[in-house]
């Protein structure tokens, strides 16, 4: 009589314990990441309006910087829910500019280096940072004091970057 030893590998009871090792590890790593991302969303809500007319009906105008034209499209907006820190990135019309600009005051060159650009964390639509404002970019872009904030304009895209300190 033969004895028959059983690779360990094909043994069933291994097979099925390592399947299950495997199954927590993954689902460990995929809570892992996902709740921090719903942490974020929960402690820093975001949304995405296609026009004015739609953030409006949402109630979300309050949440907008007060310099925001009617014809502003492709807004995205987020902002920290226990705090009044806010980014706001919408495209404009050009004919709107002057009237969104006007009464706000521009920053020199030396007080756009002096500025501060707090970041909202992981957001692919909000574009500028400190480093914007040492990189070539800065060139392009004109800046201003809002009343309710920070403004910053890319008059070739037609494209407004609003933050609050």
């Amino acid at each position: 009589m033969t004895t028959q030893r059983m690779d360990e590998g094909t043994n069933p009871e291994t097979v099925r314990r390592n399947r299950l090792v495997l199954g927590l590890i993954g689902g460990l790593v995929v809570l892992g990441v996902a709740l921090p991302m719903a942490w974020s969303a929960l402690e820093q809500p975001h949304a995405r309006y296609d026009t004015f007319a739609r953030a409006r009906a949402a109630g979300a105008v309050a949440l907008l910087p007060r310099r925001t034209p009617p014809s502003a499209r492709e807004i995205r907006e987020k902002h920290f829910a226990d705090a009044d820190h806010r980014w706001v990135r919408f495209v404009y019309d050009p004919a709107d500019e002057a009237a969104m600009l006007a009464g706000l005051t521009p920053l020199d060159t030396v007080a756009v280096k002096r500025l501060s650009i707090p970041s909202p964390g992981w957001t692919p639509w909000w574009l500028i940072n400190q480093g914007t404002l040492d990189s070539k970019q800065a060139r392009w872009l004109r800046f201003y004091r809002a009343e309710d904030g920070w403004m910053a304009v890319d008059p070739r895209t037609h494209v407004a970057y609003f933050w609050t300190p």
